[in-house]
């Protein structure tokens, strides 16, 4: 709950200061990117988009992952904002690996801020119900075609993710590939370098625990990346984008155990490097495609255990723009 007001009074905070967006405005060649500013973008898209969690040690290796087939996101986009919601109906394509895997839950939202040379976002993310992907590694005689997993159905995490980014060629359009505000007509490249932020809580408290561990978890790095969108043929297109980045890794650790609690802290350098790549046709009215995005971070922390988080997503959407309402196209002829 206090994410979601942090989450509203954010929002809050930049309407009221949307004016600051005109001023930041770069003159761009219109041939090479249409706008839709006077047009409300829908869009939905199924992805499995999922963060997976390594640690190896001397001794061990866990590879746990949470039991999710599909997210649904519905998501709004006008002008220089964007927000979407994720969820998890299972009533459109059943999860059939409940019963070895576990159940797990997930919720998202998010937002996004682009002005011509900059981009935000922030997302809010929750989790709960694991399980380890290398049970063979554990149990021994595991059959894989019918056994259960190891299951942790109380480990969950939440997650304020971000990324704050600078566009240095004016005439490439990243609201094209990500929020469809705008189309790219021409071909064009682009260095986008940023700050890319996490925070998370992971808590595997269980009721009948006996030893348990809650961390606080804060991620800072430094990314340079390269996009790409080539323009194939009229609407359709193809687009890359490539990163890669370091910074610091900071961890808040409670161990609880029956004879009392162990607290302990640590930072560790941490990097990271990601893809994407994506093909699509961007119509005046309707668009859609398809992409697939892998994020993975290392760091290697003090006590010699590796940590590396792998966030994968394929991704396929849909969506359509409508003529904006009276309501705001009355932002319009106020400058917002």
């Amino acid at each position: 709950m206090r994410v979601l007001i942090i989450l509203i009074l954010w929002l809050s905070f930049l309407d009221s200061h949307a004016s600051l967006l005109d001023s930041l405005k770069n003159k761009q060649d219109t041939t090479y990117i249409k706008s839709y500013d006077d047009k409300l973008i829908t869009k939905l898209d199924l992805d499995n988009d999922w963060l997976s969690f390594k640690l190896t040690g001397q001794d061990f290796k866990y590879d746990i992952r949470p039991n999710l087939v599909a997210n649904r996101t519905l998501s709004f986009s006008y002008r220089w904002a964007y927000i979407g919601l994720s969820y998890l109906p299972d009533f459109i394509l059943p999860n059939k690996w409940n019963e070895r895997r576990g159940e797990t839950s997930a919720f998202g939202i998010g937002s996004g801020i682009t002005a011509p040379r900059f981009l935000f976002d922030v997302q809010y993310v929750k989790v709960k119900g694991y399980y380890l992907n290398n049970t063979s590694d554990y149990v021994p005689g595991w059959n894989p075609d019918a056994d259960p997993y190891i299951q942790f159905p109380e480990l969950g995490m939440w997650m304020i993710r971000g990324t704050a980014l600078y566009k240095t060629n004016p005439n490439y359009s990243v609201r094209a590939i990500q929020y469809q505000t705008e189309a790219q007509r021409k071909s064009a490249t682009s260095f986008l370098p940023g700050i890319v932020y996490n925070y998370y809580v992971i808590d595997n408290k269980g009721q009948n625990s006996t030893s348990s561990q809650h961390s606080n978890n804060l991620m800072l790095l430094a990314q340079l990346n390269y996009y790409a969108t080539l323009v194939l043929y009229k609407n359709w297109y193809a687009s890359l984008g490539i990163g890669a980045g370091g910074g610091f890794y900071y961890t808040w650790l409670l161990t609880r155990q029956h004879t009392g609690n162990i607290e302990s802290t640590q930072s560790n350098r941490v990097f990271q490097g990601f893809l994407n790549a994506g093909l699509g046709y961007n119509g005046s009215r309707f668009f859609a495609g398809a992409e697939v995005v892998h994020n993975e971070s290392l760091s290697k922390q003090t006590n010699n255990i590796e940590v590396v988080f792998t966030r994968t997503a394929y991704q396929i959407f849909i969506g359509y723009r409508f003529n904006a309402p009276d309501f705001l196209k009355k932002f319009n002829k106020m400058g917002l």
